[in-house]
């Protein structure tokens, strides 16, 4: 690609986190980076992608062709790349059949349902020579950020134990979410994905082994059936030591609980990843005649950008832009225009994924897990079902 070039690409999938991806598109041409021409938008629910493709004319003036079929639209439509949206069990497939036509590749979190399916897609994408990037927008948004900048430069010592606790009830039944072959998990894989791209990318460690334990107490939610887990509790032991505790349930009435706290040597810091947490997410620090020194973590972003210098700083935030979907997107393009690696590739995404269905897997067998042994398929009790609903082989 020449430099003054946007990308052409393709949206295939148009439910709600289309949305996002769109706002994000639009956000960069706001801040002048009208890098991206969305030519056209594919879902099987034809009123889905209408409303995709109306929202994309809104701040464009221009129309994309609209799908049904993905395979008809790589074919007739001139594409740089495609930008995949999907349910967890669709992404191999539809991933494999871009990349092998000749097509550079975003899609969302998870890269598969099973790290069996997620390997074929690395394998394709190695054969291809096409830039593959996954959707891990949470360590792109100024909060994560900030806890990244702070432990990379030891403002608080060197990280101990790492804590998430995500409890809540919920009611209402997510469709394909809710069923296991679909989703391969539930939010403990969704979500999970994100949570220990957080734990890699901050503390700079790699996950060792895990033991966890899942549990199902929903049989249905609005009188659909449900598939999947709905309480796990897993601790995930790092390189140096280091060790991250999840406890996380979304059937459990009473109490909320949301929070994510990192405890290093000198001092601790919140790092929640709702937004209704930000303004009470803190620093705080022991002092040298021991009183605790707080820090609003608000106070700490500004700090973090006064002391970047500007290609850190453009990177983090091109031209100013704090969205993070559309940070992810425009290191998708520039991945792409430059021939470099993205920052969150198929094989960082590959890393994540080993997090959760390690906590599954060790649940399966009732005993700790290598992670290493998961990400090299010895290990395979629980995916097993999905990959043979799915013929993943």
């Amino acid at each position: 690609m020449e430099n003054s070039e946007r990308l052409d690409i393709g949206i295939i999938g148009c439910g709600g986190i289309t949305r996002r991806h769109i706002e994000g598109i639009n956000r960069l041409k706001i801040s002048g980076l009208d890098v991206f021409r969305i030519k056209a938008v594919c879902d099987r629910n034809r009123d889905n992608a209408r409303a995709r493709a109306m929202q994309i004319e809104n701040f464009t003036n221009e129309r994309p062709q609209i799908y049904g079929d993905f395979r008809k639209m790589i074919s007739d439509v001139s594409l740089d790349a495609v930008d995949i949206c999907l349910p967890h069990y669709l992404h191999h497939t539809v991933a494999i059949t871009c990349l092998q036509s000749g097509l550079h590749v975003f899609i969302e979190k998870p890269l598969a349902i099973t790290m069996r399916a997620a390997k074929r897609i690395m394998e394709t994408r190695q054969h291809c020579g096409r830039v593959l990037a996954v959707g891990e927008n949470y360590r792109m948004t100024p909060n994560m950020r900030a806890v990244w900048w702070i432990l990379h430069n030891h403002m608080i010592g060197s990280p101990r134990l790492i804590i998430w606790n995500d409890i809540s009830l919920r009611m209402k039944h997510s469709g394909w979410r809710d069923n296991k072959l679909e989703a391969g998990g539930s939010w403990l894989f969704d979500g999970g994905v994100h949570l220990a791209d957080l734990d890699r990318y901050q503390t700079g460690l790699e996950p060792i082994k895990v033991y966890g334990i899942t549990r199902k107490g929903a049989e249905r939610r609005e009188g659909k059936p449900v598939t999947v887990d709905d309480l796990a509790i897993a601790t995930i032991v790092f390189e140096r030591g280091v060790v991250s505790q999840w406890i996380w349930s979304d059937n459990l009435p009473g109490h909320n609980i949301l929070r994510r706290i990192i405890y290093c040597t000198e001092g601790s810091i919140t790092a929640s990843y709702g937004a209704e947490n930000f303004f009470r997410d803190r620093l705080e620090k022991l002092s040298s005649n021991s009183s605790i020194l707080s820090q609003l973590k608000r106070d700490l972003i500004n700090m973090m950008k006064r002391n970047m210098d500007q290609t850190s700083l453009q990177r983090f935030f091109p031209n100013g832009v704090e969205d993070s979907f559309a940070i992810e997107l425009y290191d998708f393009y520039l991945a792409v225009r430059d021939g470099r690696k993205p920052e969150v590739d198929d094989v960082e995404a590959y890393n994540d994924m080993a997090v959760p269905l390690s906590i599954y897997e060790s649940s399966y067998l009732g005993e700790p897990v290598l992670i290493e042994k998961i990400k090299s398929l010895k290990i395979e009790n629980y995916q097993r079902e999905i990959n043979e609903s799915l013929s993943i082989t």
